[in-house]
């Protein structure tokens, strides 16, 4: 048919292709790009929707624990015949991150005399630590009194096998959670008799 390419615009106009070099339509269908939000799971898309049966892992259920998961999309029926692919469809996987409860504290006070109750400062943590690089125990003035690598292990108040006075002393340390994140901590503690 013959058409003044001229006359074609708004929203349509940028998913058809005119062919200028004859007084006749050409319509070509046009290529579709998607990409995917892994946290809220919602897809955004060159041309608003467009996009269905969106699934992860080939589930259309949105996944809700940590993982990593291929996410595909398929053209709307009716709006297939107006495009020839869909770029990103088979795109790769995302990463799903859950947010974890991470406890990592060092109590301020301890009373390493012998009586059975609070004896050993020991790190307070939960299984959102995956490691412990370091922990460092300082007197006032800045010698190093005790130090380890393992959550499980606590401080006694001794060094060289003698109880150090009641002071104030300080500590550092390094761990990594679960996220693979590297995080310090500093602080003091009370060493009571």
């Amino acid at each position: 048919d013959a058409v003044n390419y001229n006359s074609l615009t708004g929203a349509s106009a940028g998913n058809f292709v005119i062919n200028k070099a004859t007084p006749t339509l050409s319509v070509t269908n046009s290529p579709l790009t998607y990409t995917g939000s892994a946290l809220s799971a919602t897809i955004s898309s060159t041309v608003a929707g467009v996009i269905s049966n969106i699934k992860y892992n080939g589930s259309t259920t949105v996944p809700m624990t940590a993982g990593t998961y291929a996410m595909t999309a398929d053209l709307a029926p009716t709006d297939a015949v107006n495009y020839n692919s869909l770029t990103g469809a088979s795109a790769g996987n995302f990463v799903i991150i859950m947010p974890l409860n991470i406890i990592f504290e060092v109590p301020n006070a301890f009373t390493p005399n012998g009586d059975g109750l609070n004896d050993v400062l020991k790190i307070i943590s939960n299984a959102g630590i995956a490691e412990l690089r370091s922990f460092k125990i300082y007197s006032r003035s800045g010698n190093l009194v005790f130090e380890s690598r393992d959550l499980s292990r606590g401080w006694d108040g001794r060094f060289n096998n003698n109880l150090l006075p009641a002071d104030i002393y300080y500590w550092t340390a390094v761990y990594v959670d679960r996220n693979n994140v590297t995080s310090p901590k500093t602080g003091t503690v009370l060493l009571l008799k």
